[in-house]
């Protein structure tokens, strides 16, 4: 007789959701008015990768893994700020804010510039400005088709006209419910446009947005909630903390698991057990 294979882990299987689900999908790090101006960069570390996200000279938006790629030390340590080049604090290794490897400062580490992988730059990540939203895939050279990935939910956003909607206020929490629960309380919230696996844009007065994004966190029964408010007239936006939002992670802290669950649910659940079965041979 055959042994059944062990149940995972708790741990075991939020590493796999975050890779064969956070990783493969893209997700919203923030708004594009964040920043604001070339040199301007935020950083953002939800989603289990210190991500930094910046703007160039250009005007264009990246997104890049905040370590050095010499001794692999964290580059940026504060949330958002400006800056005309990226510079290592351990040995002055130094990079544009595209990413690219420019110069080392020491004198005694010129030798190591030859070990940089490939031409030194920063590794990167697809990134996309769309809807006023910044969209990263954080899956390391790989390539975005946003418009594919959203589906249908493209247009709902679409439709919000968010465009040139500014970040007004940000909030974090951490919630004693796993990440999957904490989506499915979400998506009980009426109007909620929702992003596969843990984005929501809640519109609200008019003029005025609410993003709330999903994290998981280890262990498996916690999660992070960001919310973030958009709004079009910044001086006459309301507070970020929403009553209904509060009242959906209250639901998912204390809900079990739903035998009978609504269509949104029933669905989530669905392209989720998709997902992770699409993987199970390759991991």
């Amino acid at each position: 007789m055959t042994a059944e294979a062990p149940e995972p882990s708790a741990h075991e299987a939020l590493a796999r959701e975050r890779r064969l689900v956070f990783r493969r999908t893209p997700h919203v790090v923030g708004r594009a008015s964040e920043l604001p101006a070339p040199g301007s960069f935020f950083t953002h570390d939800a989603l289990g990768i210190p991500l930094l996200i910046t703007r160039d000279a250009w005007g264009a938006v990246h997104a890049m893994l905040n370590e050095c790629r010499h001794r692999s030390t964290r580059l940026v340590y504060v949330p958002r700020g400006a800056a005309e080049q990226i510079v290592c604090s351990l040995h002055g290794w130094t990079y544009d804010t595209c990413g690219r490897f420019t110069t080392v400062r020491l004198s005694r580490c010129e030798a190591d510039a030859h070990l940089a992988h490939d031409d030194g730059s920063l590794v990167r990540f697809a990134a996309e400005v769309r809807h006023g939203f910044v969209w990263v895939l954080p899956s390391a050279r790989t390539a975005l088709d946003l418009g594919a990935a959203l589906g249908p939910v493209d247009g709902a956003l679409t439709a919000l006209d968010l465009e040139d909607h500014a970040a007004v206020e940000r909030g974090e929490e951490r919630v004693e419910a796993s990440w999957r629960r904490v989506v499915e309380a979400l998506l009980d919230e009426p109007n909620a446009v929702f992003a596969f696996p843990a984005s929501f844009v809640l519109p609200r007065e008019p003029g005025t947005a609410l993003h709330v994004a999903v994290h998981p966190l280890a262990p498996a029964a916690s999660s992070v909630v960001i919310t973030a408010l958009a709004a079009r007239h910044v001086d006459s936006a309301p507070a970020c903390d929403d009553a209904r939002v509060s009242e959906a992670l209250q639901r998912a802290a204390a809900a079990r698991s739903d035998p009978s669950p609504s269509a949104r649910v029933a669905a989530f659940r669905d392209a989720l057990d998709r997902m992770l079965g699409s993987g199970r041979e390759r991991t």
